[in-house]
């Protein structure tokens, strides 16, 4: 919905109050505060930040063994990226929240190959506002800034990539960190997927390849 603004009122000594309105259970209310004076004018977050509004999720009830990522995108922009898979050009705003920490202005994309993009079930890559990293205790050995959703649509099972990579792990291969999270679209349950983490520079420090060429190489790359 469109911006709408609430005065703040003194509350006594430095403290201004406001009372914003209610939303329902499992969805989001984002804000931000500006200050006035004769100087000028203050906003939180700042107008240098990579969040434009900071944000709380009205509880939803929704409890799991697995961790629960809240992703909140307009139905439109969801459905124009679903419609068209095979357009690596879309890129969506969106806000995610974990363990009640909002992630305002992260944006989202499909991934996949050309064969997977069109699956019922698809993926997807998620990249957060600079300087805003997620952590998920006991999952993640580092904060991170980005992230894929797996969908594993030929995997009935959901555990053949987490075994993969728990294998390379026991066996001190270099691996990569993949787990199940079930994903709430808009309040709404979206899916079980796989949490995996993404070749990026967070990855490749705790790996010790900061300084090395990395390349990543597809089955095209590859003859019989």
């Amino acid at each position: 919905g469109a911006e709408v603004s609430t005065p703040l009122t003194p509350a006594g000594g430095d403290t201004y109050s406001a009372v914003l309105p209610g939303v329902g259970a499992g969805h989001l209310l984002r804000y931000r505060i500006q200050a006035s004076n004769s100087v000028g004018v203050t906003d939180a977050p700042r107008v240098d930040d990579t969040e434009q509004y900071q944000g709380v999720e009205a509880q939803s009830g929704v409890s799991s063994q697995i961790p629960v990522l809240d992703w909140f995108i307009p139905d439109a922009d969801y459905n124009d990226m679903v419609d068209h898979p095979q357009d690596t050009t879309i890129v969506e705003p969106s806000v995610l929240v974990y363990g009640g920490q909002v992630f305002d202005n992260a944006t989202v994309t499909i991934r996949g190959n050309a064969s997977s993009r069109n699956d019922p079930k698809q993926s997807f890559t998620f990249d957060l506002p600079h300087g805003h990293d997620l952590f998920i205790p006991g999952k993640t050995a580092d904060p991170v800034d980005t992230f894929a959703m797996e969908a594993n649509w030929a995997d009935h099972s959901h555990g053949r990539q987490i075994l993969a990579y728990d294998s390379y792990r026991e066996a001190n291969v270099v691996d990569n960190e993949a787990f199940p999270i079930r994903t709430q679209r808009n309040g709404s349950f979206q899916g079980l997927y796989i949490w995996v983490d993404k070749y990026d520079g967070t990855w490749r420090d705790r790996e010790g390849y900061s300084n090395d060429q990395f390349f990543k190489a597809e089955h095209e790359a590859f003859d019989n």
